[in-house]
């Protein structure tokens, strides 16, 4: 049983990472299907940022070494998004 589930989710997510840039910029497609799509790309994007820092500060108390590991990685994530909002933007202008 958690195979079938483990494929049904890794299908999806293929399919939802695969065809997300395409369909956030085809205008064709509805906006019922694109803003949806784009706030859960930026919900995954904020999570994917907040949630090591969040980790790190909770065991900051209990481990100092993963605690400063998390919230670095955390940072990273959170600078590798900003620098490609940047880069987005600047494609927008030209």
């Amino acid at each position: 049983m958690d195979l079938v589930f483990d494929i049904v989710i890794d299908f999806i997510v293929t399919i939802f990472m695969d065809n997300t840039e395409n369909i956030i910029k085809n205008k064709k497609i509805s906006k019922l299907i694109r803003y949806p799509v784009i706030f859960i790309t930026i919900v995954l994007c904020a999570f994917t940022t907040i949630a090591p820092i969040v980790v790190g500060i909770v065991l900051l108390n209990k481990n100092i070494i993963a605690s400063v590991i998390f919230i670095l990685i955390g940072s990273i994530f959170t600078l590798l998004i900003i620098y490609e909002i940047k880069k987005i933007i600047k494609e927008k202008k030209m």
